[in-house]
C-alpha cells in the first residue's frame, strides 16, 4: 500500500529516500560501551525532525509513528545479527497508564515480525520510576536495581537477545536491564537496538 512520507508528504512510501538520506546519523565512536551489553546498536541522532517525532509519538498518542521508526531502523541496519529472541524495556505502571502503549514495544514487534523472530517479555519493572530526566545524576546513580527477569521458560543455554528501546541518553537504563537478564541467564548473549541516541558530539 502507498504511503504518503511522513516527514515531506511526498507519496510512495513512509520515509521517502530523499528525507531518509537526510537524517542524522551518530558518528562512528560516538557511542560509548556499555557494561553487560556486548554490541549497542543506535540508528539516528536525537535532533531534530526526529526528535519532534518521537515526542509526538510518545506523548500525543501518535502510535503510527511506529511504522515510521521501524521502517528507517529496516533501511538503515539493513542485515541483522541472527538472533533467538527480541525484547524489549518495559514501561512503568504509571507511564503506561498515562499513555495506554510502550513505545518501545511497539516497535520491537515490528522488528521481530520483519526479521521472522520470537518477541518476548524477558524482564519488568519491580516499581515506579522517575523519569530520567526529572532526577540528579547522583538520584539516578543510586537508584536501585529496576527490573526482574520473567523469562523464567526460557532455558540458559547459548541464546542472543536483541533488547529495544526507543532512545539512548546515559544508558543506565539498558544497563540495568540487560545486568538483570545476564544474572539469570548468564548464557545469553545480550545486544541492544535504539531508535534514536542523544550522544554530545554526534
Amino acid at each position: 500500500m502507498l504511503r504518503n512520507c511522513l516527514i515531506c508528504d511526498r507519496p510512495g512510501e513512509i520515509c521517502c529516500e530523499e528525507c531518509f538520506r537526510e537524517l542524522k546519523r551518530i558518528k562512528k565512536g560516538y557511542v560509548h560501551e556499555l557494561n553487560y551489553i556486548d554490541e549497542i546498536i543506535v540508528g539516528f541522532s536525537y535532533q531534530g525532525i526526529l526528535k519532534e517525532m518521537m515526542h509526538e509519538f510518545k506523548f500525543e498518542r501518535k502510535i503510527s509513528y511506529a511504522d515510521f521508526f521501524s521502517n528507517i531502523l529496516f533501511k538503515e541496519i539493513k542485515e541483522h545479527k541472527s538472533y533467538d529472541y527480541i525484547s524489549y524495556i518495559p514501561s512503568d505502571a504509571l507511564r503506561f497508564a498515562k499513555r495506554g502503549f510502550n513505545q518501545s514495544k511497539l516497535i520491537a514487534e515490528k522488528i521481530a515480525d520483519a526479521w521472522g523472530i520470537k518477541l518476548i517479555r524477558s524482564i519488568k519493572r519491580k516499581s515506579i520510576s522517575k523519569p530520567s530526566h526529572l532526577s540528579s545524576s547522583v538520584l539516578r546513580a543510586r537508584k536501585k536495581h529496576n527490573f526482574k527477569f520473567v523469562a523464567e521458560e526460557y532455558e540458559d543455554d547459548e541464546k542472543r537477545i536483541l533488547l529495544v528501546d526507543d532512545i539512548l541518553t546515559t544508558g543506565r537504563t539498558l544497563e540495568e536491564a540487560a545486568k538483570t537478564i545476564r544474572l539469570a541467564r548468564e548464557h545469553w548473549r545480550v545486544d541492544a537496538l535504539t531508535v534514536l541516541g542523544d550522544v554530545i558530539g554526534g
